[in-house]
């Protein structure tokens, strides 16, 4: 009984398992709950603030799951590298074995299996606390605690508040392209082609002038802005639907890397 009750804590025979599962909270201290969601053939997933029953939700905090599983499991293997020091009481053979072991599974954690990882931070008693400007991951471990924060903002999306991480912590995940925003890049410069030359460029060419404005105007942005919204890199305030809106992007490329949140 108590090897099936471990099997289910960790997920063993789970499809898709959920690293965090019961071990992440959010600002306000709310359990989050994992959750999947589907865009263009691709599928997503996150952490949500799981609410109470009438509870109201202006304040839900989603989080993409890849990204915060890869900050845990590195805040884990650094956790595990963090030898404690032996007193008289302690085998030396055995303490020299036990960090040998622990350095090894620190350097190979992101390969292991999702239900030997979740294992690892049940046994160390992990718990991941979402605050304003942090990821803290909390450990107990021979009655000692420790304590690693990645930093992090919180910003608000719509009607959510997500996580920017800095540009070095992103994940693949993260980095994967906004559909719309390419959308968007791609036919401001049609229509500053159309608007130019006159030609008939599809589907530029049916939309009324105050759009077509709008559209010239992001095909004057910065190449490292451009370049940045190829690559996924742009802020996580900057959706397709904020930057059409925009009606008045500087010219100079300085000062639209401020308008923009790139700074």
């Amino acid at each position: 009984m108590a090897s099936n009750n471990r099997d289910k804590m960790i997920a063993r025979t789970a499809k898709s398992p959920s690293l965090l599962a019961g071990l992440i909270f959010d600002p306000d201290g709310r359990t989050m709950s994992p959750t999947r969601g589907g865009k263009e053939g691709r599928q997503y997933c996150y952490y949500v603030t799981r609410f109470k029953p009438g509870e109201g939700r202006s304040t839900r905090c989603r989080l993409p799951s890849g990204e915060i599983d890869r900050i845990v499991l590195d805040a884990l293997a650094s956790h595990l590298r963090s030898a404690t020091q032996a007193d008289d009481s302690t085998c030396k053979v055995e303490w020299h074995a036990q960090i040998a072991s622990q350095t090894e599974i620190a350097e190979t954690i992101h390969q292991l299996p999702r239900f030997e990882q979740k294992a690892l931070l049940i046994d160390h008693h992990a718990q991941v606390q979402v605050t304003e400007s942090s990821i803290d991951v909390t450990f107990q471990s021979n009655g000692t605690s420790n304590r690693i924060s990645t930093p992090a903002k919180l910003m608000r999306r719509g009607n959510e508040l997500r996580i920017a991480f800095p540009p070095d912590g992103r994940s693949q995940e993260e980095r994967a392209t906004d559909p719309s925003l390419v959308r968007l890049i791609a036919q401001g410069f049609a229509a500053r082609e159309h608007v130019l030359t006159g030609k008939t460029i599809e589907p530029v060419c049916n939309y009324n002038r105050k759009h077509l404005h709008r559209l010239v105007r992001i095909s004057w942005l910065a190449p490292d802005i451009i370049a940045s919204i190829l690559e996924g890199r742009q802020p996580i305030q900057l959706t397709a639907h904020h930057l059409i809106r925009c009606a008045e992007i500087p010219m100079d490329w300085k000062e639209q890397r401020n308008f923009l949140g790139f700074n």
